[in-house]
């Protein structure tokens, strides 16, 4: 589709109403926040459908996110004696940087970006170090511990219309702590792994003004930013109908942090995201900085947990699954969605 397969920044626009139009692999049965239901047998289904059923001539079939590594693994090894999970491994990053290349538009702010920020270049694995330091604090489980307020009263809350920043206010000083022991544990992190090297890390996060804090209060410490001059952090979910360059920032933090030596982490899974398509080892070098509920489901590497009473903790994650069930061909079973 020529709206979506374009390397002009104009024709983006029109890639909701490209992908809108195309069927999709989940049609019918619930994909986003997946219970057991949908791996243990809609996801079959579906499957069956695609190579068997009426979904069988079509070229393109969309979905959204398949988020729980765990069981995507355990398919993986029980349905195809596949010993690479893919997720957390090399194969993962290759196939992301086959399949997708930033516009003209992106590629030339991205190379602008990594000339500003004076770290290592993309896929030079010669350059120095640099760490990848991600807040996310709008995010519902960035701030369990404490009610934050967005900057307008309206409904959707922070992570729909931005975190609120009024001095003194007890949502800014939380972000503030936040960060600040990000940094605290990157700098522990950069003093055992590159002690040689001058300390550089670029601080990204979902508040404008949490970046543009950090990066005039800590400058003097190695941290690099891009948005010093306040422009909206835009949230690509619930932030919509902007213009494409609207959310460049989005994708130029996340291929920056794939370029990182190091991937701090909080809440949600962006900053994960950059994790498993980088190429600079960041997969061996992941601290969590904040904890979230979610990570069980999707983080199945070791990571460094930084806690502010213990220190580093090397940690893995285990979640109890169920076995997947026998599977029998569902050919006449998936006629429509």
């Amino acid at each position: 589709d020529e709206r979506l397969f374009s390397n002009t920044t104009e024709m983006h626009i029109h890639c909701d109403r490209a992908v809108g139009e195309w069927k999709g692999l989940f049609d019918g049965y619930v994909e986003y926040m997946q219970g057991e239901d949908f791996w243990e047998k809609n996801i079959d289904l579906a499957l069956d459908r695609a190579v068997h059923g009426n979904y069988s001539k079509v070229k393109i079939l969309r979905y959204k996110v398949l988020g729980v590594d765990q069981r995507l693994e355990q398919r993986l090894s029980a349905r195809h004696n596949e010993t690479d999970p893919i997720a957390w491994t090399d194969a993962f990053p290759a196939a992301f940087w086959t399949l997708f290349k930033p516009s003209e538009g992106l590629q030339s702010e991205l190379d602008g970006a990594f000339r500003h920020l004076g770290i290592s270049a993309p896929f030079d694995h010669s350059a120095p170090p640099f760490y990848a330091i991600h807040a996310r604090i709008r995010h519902p489980r960035g701030h369990m511990e404490q009610p934050i307020e967005s900057k307008i009263g309206e409904g959707g809350g922070p992570d729909k219309h931005g975190l609120g920043w009024e001095e003194g206010s007890s949502t800014r000083q939380f972000a503030i702590r936040v960060a600040q022991h990000a940094l605290t544990c990157a700098q522990e992190v950069q003093s055992k792994r590159h002690p040689l090297h001058v300390p550089s890390h670029f601080f990204y996060a979902d508040s404008e003004d949490l970046v543009t804090y950090m990066g005039e209060e800590y400058e003097y410490a190695g941290v690099h930013v891009l948005n010093m001059t306040g422009v909206e952090v835009l949230h690509i979910d619930r932030q919509q109908q902007r213009a494409p360059r609207s959310y460049y920032s989005a994708f130029i933090d996340l291929f920056i942090a794939a370029q990182a030596s190091c991937i701090l982490f909080g809440a949600g899974n962006y900053a994960l995201l950059a994790a498993k398509i980088n190429t600079k080892g960041a997969r061996q070098c992941l601290i969590r900085h904040y904890p979230d509920s979610s990570h069980p489901m999707v983080v199945r590497t070791e990571f460094m947990e930084c806690n502010k009473t213990l220190g580093l903790i090397p940690t893995r994650l285990e979640r109890e699954i169920s076995d997947l069930p026998e599977y029998n061909s569902t050919k006449t079973a998936v006629g429509k969605a």
